[in-house]
């Protein structure tokens, strides 16, 4: 009993003192505030509804009166907001998107879709990847900033008209070029060719090539057969022959014989 009564008089005294406060209730979303701590949305604050027709989830930042990071699934989401304008900034249709909305305290609806030009047939245009090498990705840099996964095979994207520059590894090394994606769509076709250098010089040599990509062999003699990727190349041979040599190839067709001899 002395014990029990030394207890409750240790707790009361702590609560006389304002050592103990309980801890407030949160609920709802949590956002950063001007000072950098986190405060949940209080009640009464209005509704943002969401509704995403991505057709993919994915995370959004809100940034207004105070910041707010949400997961967004698809479909219809609501978030618990402070009122005021907002920027959303998310990934999604293939490119970093952002929004403007205004949270009024009656609440605030958005749509997000993919939005994307369309030809003159009305239909959104699509680019068509013909990918006959093994899956890579790719991206597009123009009018928009696209990042796909090409699997081997014909996949569909969506794609705004534009020129592009585009970047993706294949054919041993990281390919780069310009494209133009018109509004009809259209087809990439990515390959890789097979060259045959054929060394007849008598001595071994090396070839470094600049264009699409960089490449850069040994060759010994005889047939030595090499994988590239189609195009037009700034080369430099040196080795045989004398002095270095460089010139300008382009290469189309798969299997291309190309002898080297000394005259």
């Amino acid at each position: 009993m002395k014990k029990t009564m030394l207890i409750l008089g240790f707790v009361l005294m702590v609560v006389m003192l304002g050592g103990w406060r309980p801890f407030p209730p949160t609920s709802g979303l949590m956002s950063s505030n001007a000072s950098g701590q986190q405060a949940p949305a209080a009640a009464g604050d209005p509704e943002l509804v969401v509704n995403n027709l991505t057709g993919t989830a994915f995370y959004m930042t809100l940034t207004g009166p105070q910041t707010y990071s949400v997961h967004v699934l698809a479909g219809k989401n609501t978030f618990v907001v402070v009122k005021g304008e907002y920027t959303l900034a998310y990934f999604a249709c293939g490119a970093q998107q952002t929004k403007e909305v205004n949270v009024k305290k009656s609440g605030a609806s958005i749509k997000l879709v993919c939005e994307t030009d369309k030809g003159s047939s009305g239909k959104t245009p699509k680019l068509t990847i013909d990918n006959k090498t093994a899956a890579f990705y790719i991206t597009f840099t123009g009018p928009k900033s696209y990042s796909f996964y090409a699997p081997p095979g014909k996949t569909d994207f969506e794609v705004e008209p534009g020129t592009y520059e585009i970047s993706y590894y294949a054919c041993g090394a990281q390919i780069s070029e310009t494209i133009v994606v018109k509004k009809k769509g259209g087809t990439l076709k990515i390959q890789c060719i097979t060259v045959n250098v054929l060394n007849l010089t008598g001595d071994p040599f090396n070839i470094s090539f600049s264009g699409p990509a960089d490449y850069y062999f040994y060759f010994p003699e005889g047939k030595t057969s090499i994988t590239i990727a189609p195009g037009t190349y700034d080369f430099t041979i040196s080795g045989p022959c004398g002095p270095d040599y460089s010139s300008t190839k382009t290469f189309k067709k798969n299997n291309t014989n190309w002898p080297w001899y000394c005259n």
